[in-house]
């Protein structure tokens, strides 16, 4: 894929949404954990990352406080992107909503953990 014009947007291609690419994740990925985050990653022959964030129902029951999880978490990644050719998942652990910086700062560190690792 081509790189977009602006680099501090989520692509439909950088999204892990093929069902191939979620069961290889899933069932072949190394993994590590960052509370409050699980990152499972597998390296990928495209030219990209593709990522995938998922908040369990489990720990949250309304769909309202999975998504706005998640819709952070999307953002703090797009700013802070890494140019490997991987498919990562990234499941949020912890039972509560955490405060956005401290959510930043582990997902950071995850993103450069997970650079070194690949």
């Amino acid at each position: 894929m081509e790189s977009s014009v602006n680099s501090f947007t989520l692509s439909k291609y950088e999204r892990l949404s093929k069902k191939t690419e979620l069961n290889l994740v899933f069932s072949e990925s190394r993994s590590f954990v960052i509370f409050p985050f699980k990152f499972l990653f597998v390296p990928s022959n495209e030219q990209y990352t593709s990522i995938l964030f998922t908040v369990p129902k489990r720990s949250f029951k309304k769909a309202v406080d999975r998504n706005a999880i998640k819709r952070q978490l999307k953002d703090i990644y797009r700013q802070n992107k890494i140019q490997k050719n991987v498919l990562v998942a990234v499941i949020y652990l912890s039972k509560e909503k955490l405060p956005f910086n401290l959510l930043k700062n582990k997902l950071i560190l995850g993103l450069k953990r997970l650079s070194n690792d690949i």
